[in-house]
């Protein structure tokens, strides 16, 4: 793990690369979850985070995948890339992220989250009263989920 202080200094200087994970289960639902902690605090999002120096982003979808929801889940395919930059990160100041979209399969259904996240939806079709990022929409929407709901 990066010291605290060294990591604030690194948020400051340059993009974060993370892996967002978009999981479905048997039942073709896909998985939100509600964050915690900045940046998106209180917002509905997809699993994801850090990708750690040689960590394959295969291994980091599946590591994420686990980490937060407690799914065991396989690895399907990157469904694309996008950036956020958010005016208050982990530690007050701006963030700037880029993210790969991973698909991931479960067969599970009970979610056991970490702290990042504190409750969780399975969901058939894309709720707009969810703010959800409009390039995870883009990816749902490319997977068949209605928009709209």
């Amino acid at each position: 793990m990066i010291p605290e202080e060294e990591y604030k200094e690194i948020l400051k200087k340059i993009p974060i690369c993370c892996v967002d994970v978009i999981i479905i289960n048997a039942e073709n639902n896909f998985l939100l979850a509600k964050r915690t902690n900045e940046p998106a605090k209180g917002k509905w999002w997809i699993p994801g985070g850090r990708i750690l120096k040689n960590e394959t982003i295969k291994h980091a979808a599946l590591r994420k995948s686990y980490e937060e929801t407690g799914l065991k889940c396989k690895y399907v395919k990157r469904l694309g890339v996008f950036e956020t930059i958010f005016d208050k990160g982990p530690f007050g100041s701006p963030v700037h992220t880029v993210n790969v979209i991973c698909l991931m399969k479960t067969n599970q259904k009970n979610v056991l989250l970490d702290k990042q996240n504190n409750e969780y939806l399975w969901c058939s079709s894309i709720d707009k009263s969810k703010n959800i990022p409009k390039e995870i929409i883009e990816c749902l929407k490319k997977m068949g989920f209605k928009y709209g709901y």
